[in-house]
């Protein structure tokens, strides 16, 4: 293959890899992705009970605001989301177990970034109606789940999905990430989360693959 083909290959098959590889990993509550670990263990849908619902603890495609799902929450994008409401409830559906109000949350698994620079963390969150009382909020930790930073609270009462992002230091080789909800929070009312991604700086893709595509050049041009 002569040179000047070779090199406008690199660079149509680079613009390809710069634009479409872009996650590190995601999850989207629709496929499976970033794993991560819920505690409690999801175990509680909108439930119905004599025609109206009451808590939500797990992946729905709804949750309703008020008692008789007049109005609901859906999600930000796709078709699932993980749904929050009335996790004051938790104990009336557990035997009478209770928790402490930061016992909510999910802990997505730590992943190694050391490759990446420029890495985020973004995910979506929605606080429907009167949250007042509760909170939601995120943790990350920068050692491989060792130890944890501060708590983050987010907006309250937002009324809409909105996209929250972290910036991680390139310092960091390893990152994990902990979403955390008040377990008062009570109707009328409804949150969620959605789209948890981690995101490398696009260049770093770009580097990536242009390596591959130099490697692969080099191999057609000696055969």
């Amino acid at each position: 293959m002569k040179k000047t083909n070779i090199l406008l290959l690199i660079f149509a098959a680079l613009a390809a890899v710069s634009v479409n590889a872009a996650l590190i990993t995601e999850q989207n509550f629709d496929d499976a992705g970033w794993d991560f670990t819920a505690v409690p263990d999801e175990s509680i849908g909108h439930e119905e009970i004599s025609g109206f619902f009451f808590m939500n603890w797990g992946v729905t495609d709804l949750v309703p605001i008020d008692s008789d799902a007049t109005n609901t929450l859906t999600a930000a994008d796709d078709s699932d989301f993980w749904g929050i409401r009335k996790l004051a409830d938790y104990a009336e559906y557990t035997a009478g177990v209770t928790v402490n109000p930061t016992d909510f949350y999910l802990e997505f698994d730590s992943v190694d970034i050391s490759a990446y620079t420029g890495v985020e963390i973004t995910f979506d969150y929605a606080i429907a109606e009167d949250y007042a009382d509760g909170y939601m909020a995120y943790q990350v930790s920068l050692d491989g789940g060792q130890t944890w930073e501060n708590a983050v609270e987010v907006s309250i009462a937002t009324g809409a999905w909105t996209t929250e992002t972290i910036s991680i230091a390139d310092s960091v080789d390893d990152v994990a990430l902990r979403l955390i909800s008040d377990d008062t929070l009570s109707y009328p009312g409804a949150a969620g989360w959605d789209n948890v991604e981690l995101i490398p700086e696009p260049a770093t893709m770009v580097i990536f693959g242009l390596g591959g595509l130099i490697l692969s050049a080099t191999r057609r041009r000696n055969a």
